[in-house]
């Protein structure tokens, strides 16, 4: 697992970009939300990540939600490798997580991993295997560190595509099926984000 800061940025993007560069972390990249592809009304402009090279990372903006998370790569591990090595813009999936009310985070984060790959219809009965043309080139689960100050969400999971046409597949299954749009025991309601990622540094 890897320890990472997820910064939800409404306005100055290119502001808080370079604050945090400055504090010299080990790899920043910046999510630019494509709001045409994505949930309406979220407030976020961009989700900008952190890789702190020691310590906690860059500072939040007053009133900006900031998440400590540990980084599970439950699938791609190989080609994110060189997704980093190479640098450069690709299309992500990012769901921001909340759980099921009842579930403590413990349970929560362990229901999550084993659900990996899968996803619950609104229309109910049990989770099915996501297609293989809606999967996406790797999948990251960000699970909220223990003991962190408590968020408005209890993580995030991120999706890599080389283009826009094969994010809009996975964007289409999940409009067809529902997903994340009914409490199903496990999730809340999720909010989705279409964005392009840059790497800035590492």
């Amino acid at each position: 697992m890897t320890r990472k800061r997820v910064h939800l940025v409404a306005g100055d993007v290119d502001g808080v970009v370079a604050r945090l560069a400055a504090t010299g972390p080990r790899r920043l990249a910046v999510n630019r939300v494509l709001p045409e592809r994505s949930d309406p009304g979220t407030g976020v402009d961009a989700v900008v990540v952190e890789w702190p090279r020691g310590g906690d990372g860059g500072p939040g903006r007053p009133g900006e939600p900031v998440l400590a998370v540990d980084e599970v790569v439950l699938r791609g591990a190989a080609w994110l490798d060189a997704r980093w090595r190479d640098g450069g813009d690709r299309y992500k999936h990012v769901a921001l997580a909340t759980r099921s009310p009842g579930l403590t985070p413990a349970e929560f984060a362990a229901r999550w991993r084993a659900h990996a790959g899968t996803a619950t219809p609104s229309s109910g009965g049990p989770a099915v295997a996501v297609p293989e043309e809606a999967r996406g080139r790797a999948y990251v689960q960000d699970h909220p560190v223990p003991g962190a100050p408590t968020a408005a969400h209890d993580g995030l999971n991120e999706v890599w595509f080389d283009d826009l046409a094969a994010l809009d597949a996975r964007r289409a299954w999940f409009d067809e099926h529902g997903v994340g749009r009914t409490d199903d025991g496990l999730f809340a309601p999720a909010t989705y984000l279409a964005v392009v990622e840059t790497v800035v540094v590492g």
